[in-house]
């Protein structure tokens, strides 16, 4: 039987996996052409939202362009379902490692 403690620490390790992907959604990225607009990819540690910033076209734009995420009404916004799933996956594996990491080194050395 699983204890309440286990599930509690299961829903708060994927919690904290979701956000913390989620977060790097809001990073910036790099742009060094026109071309590169059309399709600006961001998420960590694979991108997962693609966007297409090229529909607003601004003749005095200049490069290399510092971009991030933009409003999706204005832009349309794709979101890669299956690499958003692969990335939550690796982070709730590091999550986890982590935990267990720091649960066995507190047993090792006493508190």
């Amino acid at each position: 039987m699983v204890s309440w403690t286990r599930i509690v620490l299961g829903v708060v390790a994927l919690g904290l996996a979701v956000l913390i992907v989620g977060v790097t959604s809001c990073g910036t990225i790099v742009v060094t052409n026109e071309a590169e607009l059309q399709t600006v990819r961001l998420g960590a540690p694979l991108p997962y939202i693609e966007q297409n910033q090229g529909i607003l076209h601004d003749p005095w734009r200049t490069f290399p362009l510092v971009t991030r995420f933009w409003s999706p009404w204005e832009n349309p916004t794709t979101v890669l379902w299956s690499s958003w799933l692969l990335d939550v996956s690796i982070v709730l594996l590091v999550v986890v490692v982590a935990f267990l990491a720091t649960r066995e080194a507190s047993r090792r050395w006493g508190d």
